[in-house]
């Protein structure tokens, strides 16, 4: 970006606040609402992969997990979400899954992949955690 900046020179006027914060914003959301349609085509054909990445944020010292979908199209977010509540109980934990799980159709979830905390694993291991 830098290098495209330098080469077209000092009289690059840049966007305004507004134009970053409205317009170019909304056609960057245009841009992703059609890439998911593509990836959700791509899901009911192949299937996907729910992944989560948990992280602390340091600053406010909440729990938070961005999940995403994978599918041979690639991976997509789908959204964070604060967890500091329940990133103790694996039974909570299973339930964001789950619903998760139900709005990428249930039936296009190949796998589930998570970390290794120990909640995590207990919710593998748990048989009464299996999806129906």
């Amino acid at each position: 970006m830098c290098e495209s900046i330098g080469q077209f020179g000092p009289s690059l006027k840049p966007p305004s606040m507004y134009e970053a914060k409205v317009s170019l914003l909304k056609i960057k959301v245009k841009d992703t609402e059609k890439a998911m349609v593509e990836n959700k085509k791509e899901l009911a054909k192949n299937g996907c992969s729910i992944l989560s990445e948990g992280w602390r944020d340091s600053t406010v010292q909440n729990d938070i997990v961005n999940f995403l979908v994978n599918s041979p199209k690639g991976s997509v977010f789908i959204k964070p979400m604060n967890v500091s509540d329940v990133v103790k109980d694996a039974n909570l934990q299973f339930k964001i899954l789950d619903d998760l799980a139900e709005e990428v159709r249930e039936e296009n979830v190949v796998q589930v992949v998570t970390n290794n905390a120990s909640n995590y694993v207990k919710e593998g291991k748990n048989p009464s955690l299996l999806f129906e």
